[in-house]
């Protein structure tokens, strides 16, 4: 499974996987409202001066083996809340 790191429409700084990498593509924990980004996939977890946060049911679905060196499961955040699709 290749993987890539999307933006979250819902906040900033907030990431998922996707096997896509692509806009709208549902992620790992099926959140569709998501945006490319050129993050790169060694990147994830890493928390730098923008405060990043990642989300915790891709990084729990996710093979264990799929990002090699990624930070401990545990240094991983929740989601935020999902933004209600316009009606």
């Amino acid at each position: 499974m290749e993987l890539y790191i999307v933006e979250g429409a819902a906040g900033i700084w907030h990431y998922h996987l996707s096997e896509t990498g692509q806009n709208g593509q549902p992620t790992l924990c099926g959140n569709t409202r998501v945006m490319h980004t050129s993050l790169p996939l060694n990147k994830w977890g890493t928390v730098g001066h923008l405060k990043e946060t990642y989300c915790k049911a891709c990084e729990n679905i996710r093979p264990a083996d799929s990002i090699p060196g990624a930070p401990l499961k545990s240094m991983i955040k929740g989601c935020p809340p999902a933004v209600p699709e316009d009606k």
